[in-house]
């Protein structure tokens, strides 16, 4: 029972993630704000599991791995989506869906060992936190963002998921608004 409800976990986090990510797509990013943004994961990630020096100094160097790993495949698994949009054959494009497929298979397996190579390092209850944080930070970066949006600019949101002051939002020459 555990094995099934770690699994479709994963997959929900997979399913999540592709759709968050196709709506923050790294590519069109600022390289600065994409820092910021994994900064931000991080401190997210580190306060919300109450992470020890010791089990860090064991929990980075694994995420940073998956992290890259999980990167790579996003990234040739984007390239087939974009290259099946030209593709007009039925046969090539069945065989280009079998790939974009074998990807989304090799994330979720990959999200699979992760987890499993953090039970030892953090332990049952925050490596079962861990598998929902991703999706928690995403849920509150794009909540984030859409206020933004709303209002013109904004506080920016914070380590530990806390908004600010409020004294970014004015746009220049004191004038509030929507961005056009």
């Amino acid at each position: 029972m555990k094995k099934i409800l770690l699994f479709a976990l994963i997959i929900l986090a997979s399913v999540y993630s592709n759709i968050l990510n196709a709506q923050i797509n790294e590519e069109d990013q600022d390289p600065k704000r994409l820092e910021k943004i994994e900064l931000l994961k991080r401190t997210y990630i580190s306060e919300q599991l109450n992470l020890t020096v010791a089990e860090a100094e064991k929990f980075w160097p694994v995420y940073n791995e998956f992290n890259d790993q999980r990167k790579a495949i996003r990234k040739s698994m984007k390239q087939l989506e974009k290259d099946s949009n030209t593709i007009t054959d039925e046969k090539k494009l069945s065989t280009q869906i079998d790939l974009i497929t074998q990807k989304r298979k090799e994330e979720v397996d990959l999200q699979s060992a992760f987890l499993k190579n953090c039970l030892p390092i953090l332990g049952v209850e925050k490596t079962r936190k861990l598998a929902k944080l991703e999706q928690d930070f995403k849920k509150k970066l794009m909540q984030e963002l859409k206020n933004r949006r709303e209002n013109g600019g904004g506080p920016g949101m914070r380590p530990g998921g806390q908004r600010g002051n409020g004294a970014g939002g004015n746009r220049p020459g004191g004038q509030k608004g929507t961005r056009k």
